[in-house]
């Protein structure tokens, strides 16, 4: 993909029903989508990372968890880790606020601001980066399992070592936020998880990772997530960047990665039926092109969507 088309791209409408399946269609499992009826502002949710060395085994980043400990601190806070196709190892931090305010009073009192902008962050032996995102409700959904609340459902190559580079993303940017949880998972059904359903999920996950061009996903990261401690949980997601919601819906709909992903769970859904305790969930956003923030400040060349879109050194 070049970087030539910071140009609007089409906007594919946010439906209430799905699109692809006939009106008397019944899944297989049963969903719920939290409601924002009464959700009058945007909401923030926003992905905070820590570039690490491959072999650097640091589970958290002990600064950031300070920030988020302080006053306006997110109404949901996630951490998880990730090897990125370069090979480092990022530490992840998804941070949700419903209310733009609190958000914009947190990174000013909580000392992060002045940590983010300090010149010392330039001679740190790691990348930082955040990705801001301020999305209406009407530009967002989410889906998930009985009893599993997750994200904001829950709240109710250019060289770059030693830059601070800023990219301003195109309109209608799509965002997938897609989650297990096997916690609960025992017997039979871990074992079906753990042999059949996750091997075609981290095979799907690496296909849009390493295949931008054919996809128009420019970054996908799957990530196990950790406690606030770093210690490993039963949890992972899947965190994409598409240039429109039309590319992530063709993947879903026709790609044998996804297909694959969808057959084995349907197995999986069929065989366990209400005993089923496996828990997913998921969030996509349209984004707005104003409004949004993603930094990177030491990092990779091939971090987020630096090697897609004009960056700007601030």
């Amino acid at each position: 993909m070049s970087k030539d088309s910071n140009k609007p791209l089409e906007l594919y409408a946010m439906s209430t029903s799905p699109r692809h399946l006939p009106p008397d269609w019944n899944p297989p499992a049963p969903a719920w989508a939290a409601s924002f009826e009464q959700q009058t502002t945007p909401v923030v949710m926003a992905y905070f990372g820590t570039q690490l060395k491959t072999k650097n085994e640091q589970r958290t980043d002990l600064q950031l968890q300070e920030f988020f400990a302080s006053g306006d601190a997110p109404d949901n806070l996630e951490n998880a880790a990730f090897i990125d196709r370069a090979g480092y190892r990022n530490l992840i931090s998804s941070a949700y606020w419903t209310d733009p305010a609190d958000y914009e009073q947190w990174r000013e009192k909580s000392g992060f601001e002045a940590w983010w902008s300090d010149q010392k962050r330039l001679d740190d032996r790691r990348g930082h980066y955040r990705e801001v995102l301020t999305v209406p409700p009407s530009r967002f959904e989410t889906i998930f399992s009985y009893n599993c609340q997750v994200g904001v459902a829950k709240t109710g190559g250019c060289p770059v070592v030693g830059r601070r580079l800023r990219i301003n993303v195109p309109e209608n940017l799509a965002v997938i936020r897609s989650g297990q949880d096997w916690t609960d998972c025992a017997g039979t059904e871990l074992a079906q998880y753990d042999d059949s359903v996750r091997p075609a999920l981290v095979e799907g996950m690496t296909f849009l990772r390493d295949h931008p061009d054919e996809t128009g996903c420019c970054d996908l990261r799957f990530a196990d997530e950790t406690s606030h401690d770093g210690a490993p949980l039963k949890k992972s997601f899947g965190l994409g960047y598409f240039l429109t919601l039309g590319h992530l819906e063709k993947w879903a709909a026709t790609h044998p990665t996804h297909l694959a992903i969808f057959s084995k769970f349907l197995t999986m859904a069929r065989e366990h039926g209400a005993n089923l305790k496996l828990k997913l969930w998921h969030e996509v956003s349209v984004l707005p092109a104003a409004g949004q923030v993603f930094e990177y400040v030491n990092c990779h060349p091939g971090t987020g969507l630096l090697p897609y879109f004009v960056s700007e050194e601030w």
